[in-house]
């Protein structure tokens, strides 16, 4: 039993020592006085809020069935209530009560989306919402492709 445990011991430590058989990862390192300067941030576009523009349900966009249609359609059901339904409804209750539509970004979200209590869709990474005062609608700001 003795004998069995130090080999065990043995074995254990070894494996430690030699890892698992990965290599490590490179690491590659800048020559002294260079500076890495960040890279230009990719250019946006904005393009008009609306049915997809989430993040939910972009993963099944390629795909048809039974099962996927039907969820395809209420993610797109939830994005069309949202955009075209609800916000547009808020923004014409505040321009009549106002007189005027808002602003600026800010006082978008404020009056319109917090004060109707609106769940707007979550937004694929990288991706935001802007509200585009001259057209009075609700844009995304996205990557450019």
């Amino acid at each position: 039993m003795n004998k069995l445990l130090w080999c065990l011991l043995i074995g254990f430590w070894g494996a430690m020592f030699a890892g698992c058989g990965q290599p490590a990862p490179p690491t590659t390192a800048a020559p002294s006085g260079v500076v890495a300067l960040p890279s230009e941030p990719p250019k946006m576009v904005l393009e008009k809020a609306g049915k997809g523009s989430g993040k939910q349900g972009r993963l099944l966009d390629e795909h048809e069935g039974i099962y996927v249609t039907p969820i395809k359609a209420l993610f797109s059901t939830k994005e069309f209530i949202a955009y075209e339904i609800q916000v547009k409804h808020a923004l014409s209750l505040y321009e009549a009560y106002e007189g005027r539509a808002p602003k600026d970004h800010e006082e978008f979200m404020e009056k319109i989306i917090k004060a109707n209590m609106i769940k707007l869709p979550v937004l694929p990474d990288g991706h935001k919402y802007v509200y585009d005062p001259m057209l009075k609608t609700l844009m995304v700001e996205k990557p450019a492709p």
